[in-house]
């Protein structure tokens, strides 16, 4: 058994370590002895001297003129380690709450500019729960974000099988195929608004227990917010909206109506 070895993985600095067994093999020393014979320099025996006279490991004596530090039964190494055991056994439930609490606030990552916004939105292809869910103007959003850069998202997450359930706010000059309808071989769940409002917004998703908010109006930037209640709320909201708004675009065209589609239920698998 290599013991300097064995005393390090219990803690011990290599330094620390010299110095204790120097001590076990001697009757005492003071602190001049103990550096020469040790090679370790005075002010630093010094320091770990009282680092393990603390640590009840060491005893300290006179003797004239001098300090002379001896070694205690080794057996207080135990005794020393079964006490933070205990004393660690004992905090722990308030440090566990404290990591609680701490686990309740948002973490909030902001990502500037397009690059910023590509990221963000990059990131739901990292969805654990195989689909997510938004609000969004695509027009805009397709402008600022590049038809290079959203055809590669589209074929990445249609390879790691992410569905992607939006509602969108209607726009009669977007009539590219490939993004309006509900479409199984995408992995697509579309739906709109059932009333007009402003195009120009912000795309807002939520997967897991994350936001993510990607601007393309004026200043570009994305945004994630990480907050399971948060996330949870935004969800159950989306999921209202989604039962009254229109399954297809023509129904946006005559004004809306009472023709809405099937409620969704994201606990089952994906259906068109």
């Amino acid at each position: 058994m290599d013991i300097q070895e064995e005393l390090e993985r219990l803690g011990m600095s290599p330094k620390k370590v010299s110095v204790y067994l120097t001590l076990l093999q001697t009757k005492g020393c003071t602190v001049t002895e103990l550096s020469a014979l040790s090679e370790i320099k005075r002010t630093t025996c010094l320091h770990i001297l009282r680092q393990l006279v603390e640590e009840k490991l060491i005893s300290e004596s006179r003797r004239g003129r001098w300090i002379v530090y001896t070694a205690n039964d080794p057996k207080m190494i135990l005794e020393e380690t079964q006490k933070r055991e205990r004393l660690a056994r004992r905090i722990l439930p308030e440090l566990n709450a404290l990591q609680e609490i701490s686990g309740q606030k948002p973490v909030i990552q902001y990502h500037d500019g397009v690059k910023g916004a590509r990221f963000s939105f990059s990131q739901l292809l990292k969805s654990k729960e195989r689909e997510y869910f938004y609000y969004a103007s695509i027009p805009p959003f397709a402008a600022v974000m590049g038809d290079s850069f959203l055809r590669d998202f589209l074929a990445e997450r249609k390879r790691l099988g992410i569905w992607a359930n939006g509602i969108r706010v209607y726009d009669e000059d977007f009539t590219d195929p490939d993004f309006m309808r509900t479409d199984e071989k995408s992995l697509r769940r579309v739906r709109y608004f059932p009333k007009p409002i402003d195009k120009y917004v912000a795309c807002m998703n939520f997967t897991d227990d994350k936001i993510f908010i990607t601007s393309v109006v004026g200043e570009a930037y994305g945004l994630i917010i990480e907050s399971p209640g948060l996330t949870t709320l935004m969800k159950s909201i989306w999921k209202m909206v989604w039962d009254i708004s229109l399954e297809h675009p023509e129904e946006c065209q005559r004004g809306g109506g009472s023709r809405h589609g099937k409620k969704i239920d994201s606990s089952e698998p994906a259906q068109t």
